[in-house]
């Protein structure tokens, strides 16, 4: 039955597309909220965007236009870094599952390149509509389940009891205060809620980024909206933090990008939402009540220094990772094994350093993201064309989503990869790429 909404998922975001004109290869973007699900083999799961990468190295390999970039040196170290990581966790663990956990990553950096050479002309002005038509199909489809779930219709697909069953509302128990709690959280079609926002912090800034110039629509509008909702219905306090911090920042691009006309609407409008807020503070009790219900909903939720609470998983893995093997670590995903709690680190980036060890694996790979993203910042501050907006759209939607990873295992994430993929091409001028 989870297949039913994927593909309804699918449906509707390729309708909403019909008068764009997209080329072929930007549907993979469509794909890529799907990453819990598909074909298993030996132990590893095919997604449906690893499908279509195939599928579009067949088309190059029928037009005998094989030409994997990899003149761009943001690409191609991060390809050696990805196949490093298979070399290390191949001699760091007696088993081979930390090295399939490592083949993992550089299939989908491989995928994402595959993407990347097959990418045209169109491109620039392609990718964000694609981007708001997935947030706005998936999150349609995300709504109406939650909407079936309120109005108490059980229907399959929908909630799962279990983080491995189908369903992208993923129901939770927590004992608080000596009452037992219970709530369902949309994860998409991830395997946590904290993952989920990568599908709306993309299509978020695209949306808001086309508003700015004045050619937003009904469909940016709406992007916006539902992603705003989903990330709300995921009840993760980490992505609403961050999507708040991406919706200021994009907001901040699209007002340096925005004509006369339209930074004077922008500042009226800010102006009049502020005097409404200060009169309604002053004069009502409605932000004390608000701020109670925002409390209310997450204070029975773990803290971070509680027993499972982030910052205790976090000094355990890190004390035994120490006293483990630091060079080299203790191969990826295997930190359950060796903590007293019986749990991963639940951070990408601990678990990156903690399973391919300080100088080798992990911290080259998370200085290599770092660097690039610090260098697309610095290469954007004198762009301001119209190309700019995928560019913008990859950066700040990255760094959104190296940021929730803090909170959650995902270290084949695919908007992580092929958002830093397409940053690492688009951010040296789209003009020398075949990116324009």
């Amino acid at each position: 039955m989870i297949w039913i909404w994927i593909i309804l998922s699918m449906i509707i975001s390729v309708m909403l597309l019909r008068k764009k004109y997209v080329d072929f290869e930007h549907y993979i973007w469509v794909l890529l909220p799907v990453d819990m699900y598909g074909i298993s083999i030996a132990g590893a799961v095919i997604k449906p965007y690893m499908l279509f990468s195939l599928l579009l190295l067949f088309r190059m390999l029928h037009k005998k236009q094989v030409k994997i970039i990899f003149y761009n040196k943001w690409v191609l170290m991060g390809g050696f870094l990805s196949v490093f990581l298979v070399f290390v966790n191949l001699i760091n663990n007696p088993g081979y599952s930390s090295a399939k956990a490592a083949l993992l990553v550089w299939i989908v950096w491989f995928c994402s390149v595959i993407y990347l050479t097959n990418c045209g002309e169109n491109t620039a002005s392609n990718v964000p509509d694609v981007l708001i038509a997935t947030g706005v199909g998936y999150g349609l489809v995300f709504i109406l389940g939650y909407a079936l779930t309120t109005l108490g219709l059980t229907v399959p697909g929908v909630l799962a009891g279990e983080r491995t069953q189908p369903g992208f509302f993923l129901s939770f128990s927590n004992i608080y205060q000596g009452a037992l709690i219970q709530m369902s959280r949309l994860r998409g079609f991830t395997i946590d809620p904290n993952t989920m926002i990568g599908t709306f912090a993309f299509c978020s800034v695209a949306g808001i980024l086309k508003i700015s110039r004045g050619e937003g629509k009904k469909l940016e509008w709406l992007g916006v909206m539902v992603s705003a909702i989903c990330v709300l219905l995921s009840n993760s306090r980490t992505g609403l933090i961050c999507f708040l911090a991406l919706c200021i920042m994009a907001t901040l691009v699209g007002y340096r990008i925005a004509s006369k006309r339209i930074r004077s609407i922008m500042k009226v409008f800010a102006l009049l939402v502020l005097f409404i807020g200060i009169t309604v503070f002053i004069t009502t009790d409605v932000f004390s009540k608000a701020v109670n219900a925002i409390v209310a909903v997450y204070a029975n939720r773990s803290g971070l220094s509680d027993e499972y609470g982030r910052f205790t998983i976090w000094k355990n893995a890190i004390s035994v990772f120490m006293s483990q093997n630091p060079w080299v670590g203790v191969g990826l995903g295997q930190m359950q094994f060796y903590t007293s709690s019986n749990r991963a680190c639940h951070n990408t980036w601990l678990e990156m350093v903690c399973g391919s060890g300080i100088l080798i694996g992990g911290t080259l790979v998370i200085y290599f993201i770092l660097m690039l993203s610090t260098n697309g910042i610095k290469a954007m501050k004198q762009n301001n064309t119209a190309q700019s907006d995928i560019v913008w759209c990859m950066l700040l939607g990255t760094l959104v989503v190296m940021i929730s990873l803090v909170s959650v295992d995902n270290m084949t994430y695919s908007y992580l990869w092929f958002g830093t993929v397409m940053l690492s091409a688009t951010m040296c001028g789209l003009n020398r790429q075949n990116i324009r």
